[in-house]
């Protein structure tokens, strides 16, 4: 049976620094084989794609409000419409913030097993008021270990 993911970042159609992390990250999971993926896509327009090249749904990240650019509500939407084995989670720490304690709530109010990767940037100085997502995610990620170095200093609790 295949596990679920949900996954939240740029289309990995367009060319942005997380669309394309996004594509290899896809790419190499769909080479497992054993994963059944949605892609909540920013930047996705919901034009017709290469499904071959692109094997997943590709859910744009606005559909519920086209001010929402990000698809926060489309998030909190999408993990209440269908149980996920796992959520990978792109963007920056201030874009998915917003979203962290109503995830974590959810997640726990249903006795969710789902595992939240968050994959991250940090490009100065981390903020801790922004920082709920990586709080809440079972694996957050950065992008170098000066990142890792930054998020640490500021959440030691992470070091474990």
């Amino acid at each position: 049976m295949k596990k679920r993911l949900l996954c939240w970042a740029d289309s990995p159609m367009v060319t942005t620094g997380y669309g394309q992390v996004c594509r290899y990250l896809l790419q190499a999971l769909q080479a497992i084989g054993n994963w059944d993926i949605d892609v909540l896509a920013i930047n996705h327009d919901g034009n017709f794609y290469d499904q071959e090249k692109y094997p997943y749904q590709l859910i744009p990240a606005k559909f519920l409000d086209p001010n929402d650019v990000y698809g926060c509500k489309m998030f909190l939407r999408a993990i209440k419409q269908k149980e996920y084995d796992a959520i990978l989670i792109i963007n920056d720490t201030f874009v998915v913030h917003p979203v962290a304690e109503p995830l974590q709530q959810y997640l726990k109010e249903k006795n969710l097993k789902t595992k939240v990767f968050f994959y991250f940037p940090v490009d100065c100085q981390l903020r801790p008021d922004f920082a709920g997502m990586i709080k809440t995610a079972h694996y957050p990620v950065t992008m170098t270990n000066w990142a890792k170095q930054k998020t640490i200093g500021e959440l030691p609790e992470l070091e474990n």
